[in-house]
């Protein structure tokens, strides 16, 4: 055999090994990246995974294990390490789907096209409620955003003080990105608040005989007498004509307020005594600022209040939570008799 020939003879002998290599490492970056990596779910599926702010690589990976997505952890960070997403990790909401390869899922992850979420902000009886709520929706804590409504020149720039502070929160459902932090919240909140006052529903409370302000402080009233919607532009209607004529508006909910007793089921003369400004029996006039974030049916409620004659309402004694409006004290006091004596049969004192 010739030199020559025993040359390539030697050398296909290196060259099938390295093949061989070549291929099964072809194969294994081919696993790698390409082979589906997320678990199965049921059909139309997705894995909801939150990565906060900061997230190291670690972190993610720690939130994809608590959400279960991966088949195999080791080879999602071999293929993270290589498109080098620690360097462009962004927080938010993923909706991840099934079958996605680590190559895709990275690429996900990197473009930072997190999902929007739907933020859900009702009516609550004080800001420590909302905050909790919102907390429990965003990124956002809650303490954060409860300090920064107590941050007197942060509440100051955004045009509020600490009593009016309460009626910044207009409820209604928007759409935030998961990440949102408390100044978010509350700067979204203030520009939804210019929003909703605009120059139409300015003038409808106006020609109400009262500011946005106001308006919001009497919804705050309406929104404390009943949960019925078609009723609060009754409701309203009847304190408006109190306003009007110069009477006390003689609200019960204001007592309670004032007291910070919500579970008082009848007000007693005692209560009425009970000396703040709150107390809406003692004092004439809207109270200093509004005693709960009213819903956004209670404000419209009051700027398009019912025009009507009535002076007086008072729960029915069916206990349907409607009320029985009266023009006069004596026919109010006929109502207020029926229902005090429904009371007393059920038990109530």
């Amino acid at each position: 055999m010739s030199k020559v020939r025993k040359f390539f003879k030697a050398l296909g002998i290196l060259i099938v090994p390295i093949l061989l290599l070549a291929g099964a490492a072809a194969y294994y970056l081919h696993q790698q990246i390409n082979v589906p990596n997320v678990r199965s779910l049921a059909e139309g599926k997705a894995h909801t995974v939150y990565i906060a702010s900061n997230s190291s690589l670690d972190d993610v990976v720690t939130s994809f294990k608590e959400a279960k997505v991966l088949e195999d952890t080791e080879s999602f960070l071999w293929t993270a390490g290589k498109m080098n997403l620690k360097k462009h990790i962004h927080p938010g909401k993923y909706e991840i789907k099934q079958g996605l390869n680590n190559r895709q899922l990275v690429r996900q992850l990197r473009s930072g096209k997190s999902q929007a979420v739907d933020v859900t902000v009702i009516s609550q009886r004080t800001l420590e409620r909302v905050a909790g709520a919102v907390g429990k929706q965003l990124e956002a804590d809650s303490t954060e955003i409860i300090n920064l409504l107590r941050d007197q020149q942060y509440i100051k720039d955004l045009g509020f003080d600490s009593v009016s502070i309460a009626s910044l929160i207009v409820p209604d459902t928007y759409r935030f990105g998961w990440s949102t932090d408390a100044k978010g919240f509350l700067s979204r909140m203030k520009t939804e608040y210019d929003r909703f006052w605009n120059e139409e529903r300015t003038a409808k409370a106006k020609k109400q005989g009262v500011s946005p302000y106001e308006a919001m402080i009497l919804a705050s009233i309406v929104e404390s007498e009943t949960n019925k919607k078609d009723e609060m532009a009754r409701i309203a209607g009847v304190y408006l004509n109190r306003h009007r004529k110069g009477w006390k508006l003689e609200a019960d909910p204001t007592v309670k307020f004032a007291m910070g007793n919500f579970a008082l089921r009848r007000i007693l003369l005692k209560h009425l005594e009970y000396d703040s400004p709150y107390n809406t029996y003692m004092y004439e006039g809207f109270p200093p600022g509004p005693i709960c974030i009213p819903s956004k049916s209670a404000i419209k409620g009051v700027i398009n209040a019912e025009q009507h004659k009535y002076m007086y309402f008072c729960a029915r004694d069916d206990f349907s939570g409607y009320h029985n409006f009266a023009r006069t004290l004596r026919e109010h006091n006929v109502n207020a008799r029926n229902y005090h004596k429904a009371l007393k049969a059920r038990g109530i004192r």
